[in-house]
């Protein structure tokens, strides 16, 4: 936990969130049932944490995500090192010739961008 966090022994969730002013952190408690009368009765408990950071220099920046179904699970020390190693590695960009070339997603970047596309994906706008 970043300093700070265990300040907020209630809900460590908003203690981590708080700690980590600036960036974008997500927690999710669900519970979904189901019921069909007279017999049947199910349930289903789970939770989600997402932290989202983006590092940015001068000239270039760098993403980085992690999640889990615990926080405690989640390194935000770890998420903002590679986020600011992928700004480090992109910084001072140069020109490249317009020609077509093989890009090679990380899976958080493609999560991200089917995330996106999910959200434009009915009907409505298929038809139209």
């Amino acid at each position: 936990m970043p300093p700070g966090a265990s300040r907020y022994r209630g809900n460590p969730c908003r203690g981590l969130a708080r700690a980590l002013s600036g960036r974008e952190f997500h927690h999710s408690d669900q519970l979904r049932s189901r019921v069909e009368l007279p017999r049947a009765f199910a349930y289903h408990r789970d939770t989600s944490v997402r932290l989202v950071c983006t590092a940015i220099g001068p000239t270039s920046s760098g993403w980085a995500s992690a999640g889990s179904f615990r926080v405690c699970e989640v390194d935000p020390e770890e998420v903002a090192a590679t986020a600011a190693k992928k700004a480090l590695a992109a910084a001072n960009p140069r020109e490249a010739n317009p020609k077509p070339m093989t890009v090679i997603l990380e899976p958080a970047a493609v999560a991200e961008l089917l995330g996106f596309l999910a959200w434009s994906l009915d009907a409505k706008a298929a038809d139209e």
